[in-house]
């Protein structure tokens, strides 16, 4: 199979990339800032990566255009994973942060799902995943714009599925809870500083984080070509942290 993920330099897209690559797939990648020098791990032709901006939308069509030189114009299965949060209350914030979280987290998407879109659906194969947050739902004070972006991704989830299902694609979205990653270890140190780790700990039924290799073997089993009628769904990967 052919994998392309969007934010795959680290954290959960490294997971997610890794699982694929031990598998034996041909995987691409994006990165903004961090080179994924990982990747040398594994043979040359069997992977791609690039640098790429998710907020420039003339940046995704040319970076598309080098991952179809690279996987022949074939995909198979497609994660949207990049993300920012940009935290504060609302009274305290501006609209430039607020669009900058949006641009990232759902523009970008939006962007992806219609090129990624147009290949499948010619295809009338194809898998994509878009990984939302329990804030969604769950969004706490200072989480406005992240909470707001990621509903909206999952909106776009259930219609990108009623879209494209009749093609023969597949669209879920994945909410991780509190996952151990650089994106939550300040956040994690501060409640551990201010002795409110424990309230954190009492919301999860299984009393700890995830790791990103969790987050990871949940959306490699959903993309096996077993699992064929399951679409516009958002699971929730969090430990227990909804109910």
């Amino acid at each position: 199979m052919h994998v392309l993920i969007i934010g795959g330099s680290k954290g959960i897209g490294r997971a997610i990339a890794e699982k694929y690559l031990k598998e034996g797939h041909h995987v691409g990648i994006s990165y903004n800032t961090t080179e994924p020098e990982y990747l040398s791990e594994y043979p040359k032709d069997q992977s791609f990566s690039a640098k790429l901006d998710v907020q420039d939308e003339n940046e995704i069509p040319e970076f598309f255009k080098k991952f179809k030189g690279f996987s022949k114009n074939k995909i198979d299965i497609f994660v949207y994973n990049t993300g920012i949060t940009i935290d504060g209350l609302t009274i305290h914030g501006n609209t430039e942060d607020f669009d900058k979280v949006m641009n990232v987290n759902l523009k970008g998407a939006y962007c992806f799902l219609k090129e990624v879109g147009y290949l499948m659906y010619y295809k009338k194969k194809g898998k994509m995943f878009f990984l939302s947050s329990v804030a969604a739902k769950r969004g706490g004070r200072g989480q406005l714009s992240y909470a707001a972006s990621k509903a909206g991704l999952e909106a776009l989830v259930r219609v990108g599925a009623q879209e494209f299902s009749r093609a023969g694609i597949m669209i879920n979205g994945i909410a991780p809870g509190i996952v151990e990653t650089d994106m939550t270890e300040s956040v994690l140190g501060y409640l551990k500083t201010t002795k409110k780790s424990d309230g954190i700990f009492d919301r999860i039924a299984m009393r700890r984080l995830a790791q990103p290799s969790e987050i990871a073997n949940f959306v490699h089993a959903l993309s096996l070509e077993e699992i064929t009628y399951i679409t516009g769904q958002t699971f929730n990967i969090d430990g227990g942290y909804m109910l």
